[in-house]
């Protein structure tokens, strides 16, 4: 986890999006993030093998180890000797990251908006207009 609580691997750098990783290995291990976060891998299931997530990704499965081990670290994974390594069950912990990565997205927003020059109030009345 990096300070504040969000995990490393939906901690967006300086004028990136969502590739940011002490270790450089994230980027990869994102989709799988991603993929866990919005249910594609459903709570309980079995990931991709490692050799599998590096080939799509087209990465040294090393480098996938590294990022897949950060998703453990964070809560998402959990390693299995005999089932592989398996998307978290605790629903706890996915709705944090969700509203992590959901955050995330809104102070884009409101960078974005303010790069325009809309102050917060009228990106957020913009925003509830589109919604509606």
């Amino acid at each position: 986890m990096e300070a504040g609580g969000q995990p490393a691997h939906l901690a967006p750098a300086q004028g990136t999006d969502h590739t940011a990783h002490r270790n450089g290995c994230i980027p990869h291990g994102w989709a799988a993030a991603r993929r866990i976060i919005t249910g594609v891998y459903p709570p309980g299931s079995r990931l991709p093998s490692v050799r599998e997530l590096a080939a799509e990704a087209g990465v040294n499965p090393n480098t996938m180890q590294r990022a897949l081990a950060q998703l453990e670290q964070d809560g998402l994974a959990k390693a299995d000797r005999t089932a592989g390594r398996l998307v978290t069950q605790d629903t706890a912990v996915l709705d944090r990251v969700r509203r992590t990565e959901a955050q995330g997205l809104i102070h884009q927003y409101l960078d974005a908006m303010a790069a325009l020059g809309y102050d917060r109030d009228r990106a957020a009345s913009l925003l509830k207009e589109e919604a509606l």
